[in-house]
């Protein structure tokens, strides 16, 4: 069974990649938050500076036509030491400052062309806004707003009335409180991202283990027991959802790969009763010359096992008395199959275990794949001692006819001359019984020579007899 390490686990791998995009998530939604939660807190510092800015412009409408300046003074030096202010002054048209809590800047001209002012002054009129967020000399970020002072009706009376604007209110407050404020909500806001994900992924972890992996470490086991050749395994998954869809369909691929199994056994069983039924030896080679496979009737000619056969290499590997590579013609069928990729005849002889001349006739043919490549090799060994046997005898039998024929040449030769032979010694006893003076008593000695002639012929006339007896068909 294959193990896994932590790194390559389906929980580690899911759990990094919803946390990634949890963290994705809540950076794209932290930003917007903090600008959405900032512009809220400037919008708020804007609209109450400028309902202060409303009650200065009203305070100073009223100072102005009083002529009362230590008033309005005295009111902006209030307004001055509130904490978060650090600037206000009421100044001319020319950018002069006019009233001031601090006397050492009444009198003094602002430059337009600072970056503070340019802020503003670096957009045309129709577009410059009242408020906006600058950068001192010192470095501190400062909220600035500006209120306008129109000239009206009731101004004309020391303003000329052809200006449209007799000055402005100034008015700076420091950006520290909210900076302060964005700071905390930042780290509140962190801290309930760290919860929500640490809640996330232990809800993410204990439902992935009770919904997923109990059920795919099931699938898992079971698996294994089918990859081993267990196929009565089932796997048994409560619910309607996918993964028990998947169980039900492992059960009917686990019944079908039984059936298909039991199917291949008994083709696989026939094929070698088949293959076993045959007198012949067959065995299959690979081209490394190892076997593959052999019949019983291979295995029982060299007196072998399947075990110790089957793999073993066959170059040179003794069969009973044989090595199958010491042919009688000094070559290998089965290498000339792989070098020529066709098939090949050839003869063996040799003595078995128990010293009896046998012979065999070895057929090599080529097994090729479905790409058409040659990558194994088929001998059939054919017992041929019987034939042997039979020529040997048939030819004995040729060999005897032939000498029956010359027997009965023989005989006839023989016969001929003998047949003559005892004739002519009838016809001399025929002719010596016809001479009056001829006496065989006295000539006992002839009559017994003509006896013993006649009678030696005949015994060689019974020898020829018999040899044309055994010509006959």
């Amino acid at each position: 069974m294959k193990s896994f390490s932590g790194f390559h686990r389906l929980s580690f791998k899911v759990i990094c990649g919803v946390v990634t995009t949890l963290i994705l998530i809540s950076v794209v939604f932290f930003l917007i938050f903090y600008r959405l939660h900032r512009y809220q807190l400037i919008s708020s510092l804007q609209e109450s500076t400028s309902h202060l800015a409303r009650l200065i412009e009203t305070n100073l409408e009223y100072a102005m036509l009083n002529r009362d300046l230590d008033l309005l003074t005295k009111m902006l030096t209030t307004l001055g030491q509130e904490p978060g202010v650090e600037d206000v002054a009421i100044l001319d048209k020319e950018a002069v400052v006019k009233i001031s809590p601090y006397p050492q800047l009444i009198g003094q001209e602002l430059n337009q062309m600072e970056v503070g002012c340019q802020v503003c002054h670096d957009l045309p009129p129709n577009r410059r806004s009242n408020t906006a967020i600058i950068t001192n000399k010192a470095g501190k970020k400062l909220f600035r707003n500006m209120i306008p002072i129109f000239n009206k009706p009731q101004c004309f009376g020391c303003h000329d009335r052809t200006n449209r604007i007799n000055g402005v209110l100034l008015m700076d407050f420091s950006m520290e409180p909210i900076e302060k404020h964005l700071s905390l909500n930042v780290k509140e806001m962190l801290l309930w991202a760290g919860l929500m994900s640490s809640a996330t992924i232990l809800v993410l972890v204990v439902l992935m283990n009770k919904l997923i992996l109990r059920k795919l470490k099931l699938f898992v086991r079971k698996t294994e027991l089918v990859g081993k050749g267990n196929l009565d395994e089932w796997i048994s998954i409560p619910g309607r959802d996918e993964i028990s869809e998947l169980g039900d369909h492992f059960n009917k691929m686990t019944e079908s790969l039984k059936e298909s199994m039991g199917k291949l056994r008994e083709h696989k069983e026939y094929l070698e009763n088949l293959l076993n039924s045959i007198d012949d030896g067959v065995v299959v080679i690979d081209r490394e010359y190892r076997i593959v496979l052999a019949n019983t009737a291979f295995l029982s000619k060299f007196k072998l096992s399947r075990e110790e056969s089957v793999g073993s290499s066959c170059h040179g590997r003794a069969m009973g008395e044989v090595a199958p590579c010491a042919w009688s013609d000094g070559s290998c069928p089965m290498e000339e199959t792989f070098r020529t990729g066709s098939s090949h005849k050839t003869m063996l002889s040799f003595k078995g275990s128990d010293g009896v001349e046998t012979y065999a006739e070895i057929y090599s043919s080529p097994i090729f794949n479905e790409q058409g490549e040659l990558f194994q090799g088929v001998e059939v060994w054919r017992d041929i001692t019987e034939r042997k046997r039979l020529e040997a005898t048939l030819s004995h039998s040729e060999r005897l006819a032939s000498l029956g024929v010359l027997a009965s040449g023989v005989a006839h030769e023989i016969n001929n001359p003998l047949a003559s032979i005892s004739a002519c010694i009838e016809g001399i006893q025929r002719r010596l019984n016809r001479i009056p003076e001829f006496n065989w008593e006295k000539q006992k000695d002839i009559d017994e020579y003509f006896s013993l002639v006649l009678k030696e012929i005949q015994r060689s006339k019974e020898t020829t007899q018999k040899l044309l007896i055994l010509s006959r068909k």
